[in-house]
């Protein structure tokens, strides 16, 4: 008998702690990557609850080439053709976005997230042309999901990481530069069949491109990033718990940097003569992204797909 209520003692005193680790565990997120996976939460809900079906706003290259459906290239990344995509999506966007947004600031992230969420479904579209001239069935492809976003992200933080090797579902451990590659392989082998090649490439096609400087103009310099946040428009914004500002302590160049072991000398060097202008890189990890077929030249359709 006092075995049993000692149990329910423990019981209760466990049920006490619940809204006290859910509260450390909100707080733990950081503002935009909270507001983010709550948004694509939403948003699933919405698609969920209502008539219209995904086909409708999924990126493939037929709608937007042949009709004209521009709009696809910003709703893609927003909808999940299921809740397990939507899941996954939601775990590796934490991941990420909480390590991006601690070490490099709230502004940054955001500012990452809509370029990388722009330029995969521009980088998305070209691949899917350039295919279908092989496999006409390509351009029918309807894909949706973030992963293509969170690929890309996983570029940028493999160029900074301090560590030289990354392990792939505890199965094995890979040199890290070689991650996202290997890793877009092992999606497609280890997961469903209907998994999209075509959208993780394209993200880790993005990752590159930026770490590369082609996306220069459209990058938000640490001076600007600094003003928003010093702005009295935004600062309802960057007084929220979770808010992180940008590190002034960091001095980032227009250009990626080098990773951390080639650029002790440098860091070395603008100690003395710190450059006028300023940049550098985030970590992360990765995800899974949904597509599906909604017409083919031969009028077959297949199941969805996850990117």
């Amino acid at each position: 008998m006092e075995r049993a209520v000692d149990a329910l003692v423990n019981v209760g005193k466990g049920i006490q702690t619940i809204p006290a680790r859910i509260t450390e565990w909100l707080n733990s997120y950081c503002l935009v990557t909270f507001f983010c996976a709550l948004f694509l939460a939403f948003v699933h809900v919405t698609l969920t609850m209502s008539f219209f079906r995904i086909t409708a706003v999924c990126l493939s290259a037929s709608s937007v080439v042949e009709s004209y459906e521009v709009y696809r290239l910003f709703s893609y990344t927003l909808f999940h053709t299921n809740w397990i995509h939507l899941v996954f999506n939601i775990i590796f966007l934490s991941s990420v976005g909480n390590s991006l947004e601690q070490r490099l600031g709230s502004i940054y992230l955001l500012n990452v997230i809509i370029l990388f969420s722009v330029f995969c479904a521009i980088v998305q579209l070209i691949v899917s042309v350039f295919l279908s001239i092989t496999f006409p069935n390509m351009a029918y492809t309807c894909v949706a999901g973030f992963s293509g976003v969170l690929f890309a992200v996983l570029v940028l933080e493999v160029r900074i990481s301090k560590n030289k090797r990354q392990s792939i579902y505890g199965i094995c451990s890979v040199p890290r530069s070689a991650y996202p590659w290997l890793l877009l392989i092992a999606c497609q082998v280890m997961t469903l069949r209907n998994v999209s090649f075509v959208g993780h490439l394209s993200g880790i096609i993005t990752g590159h491109m930026y770490i590369h400087d082609l996306l220069y103009l459209f990058k938000l310099s640490p001076h600007s990033i600094i003003t928003i946040e010093r702005s009295e428009v935004f600062h309802c914004i960057t007084t929220l718990p979770g808010f992180v500002q940008y590190p002034r302590n960091l001095l980032l160049p227009l250009t990626i940097p080098l990773p951390y072991k080639d650029s002790e000398k440098e860091q070395q060097s603008s100690n003395s003569s710190a450059p006028s202008h300023v940049a550098v890189v985030l970590p992360s990890n990765l995800d899974v992204d949904n597509q599906t077929d909604d017409k083919s030249p031969t009028k077959t359709k297949s199941n969805p797909e996850i990117v």
